[in-house]
């Protein structure tokens, strides 16, 4: 009688990647009928890097943020993708977060001045406005005190 090592080795990786593709808590892995669904329909190129700011279960998520792309601010309701008020500057890697009806970014980069920004600005999603805009730089209220991008923020106590 003989043993054939190689071959319990190959069985052996055989029953290790099939468990770990059927495995629930390896992200990785895809349930056997999975199959990917159409959620939403948007006919115009996403910017390569921007925000996605979860509001709720019925209010879906906002995508923020522009690199050379028309629409800078995008609310996905979990059925359809509709266009907002655009962002007062168009900008990437900007820290944010959402209280009270209300989305506040900070900082962020200017893609085509190749530089960190300092504006910080709240979008009110009821009424579709942002405020803070850096275009006139006398009239902004609130800025950061160091340019920065790439950065976090959270709420704590709400």
């Amino acid at each position: 009688m003989s043993l054939d090592l190689a071959a319990m080795n190959r069985a052996k990786q055989r029953a290790a990647v099939e468990s770990e593709e059927n495995d629930p808590n390896n992200p990785d892995s895809l349930p056997p009928s999975f199959t990917w669904r159409l959620k939403g329909k948007y006919k115009f190129p996403f910017s390569s890097h921007f925000a996605q700011v979860f509001i709720s279960h019925d209010d879906g998520y906002y995508l923020l943020g522009a690199n050379g792309n028309n629409n800078s601010n995008l609310h996905y309701n979990l059925k359809t993708v509709k266009v907002k008020a655009n962002m007062p500057h168009e900008k990437t890697f900007f820290a944010f977060f959402h209280h009270a009806g209300i989305i506040y970014t900070f900082g962020g980069y200017d893609a085509y001045d190749k530089v960190q920004l300092s504006s910080c600005e709240y979008y009110d999603m009821k009424k579709d406005t942002w405020h803070n805009s850096p275009a006139n730089q006398s009239q902004v209220e609130y800025k950061l005190m160091q340019d920065r991008s790439q950065g976090s923020a959270c709420l704590f106590d709400e």
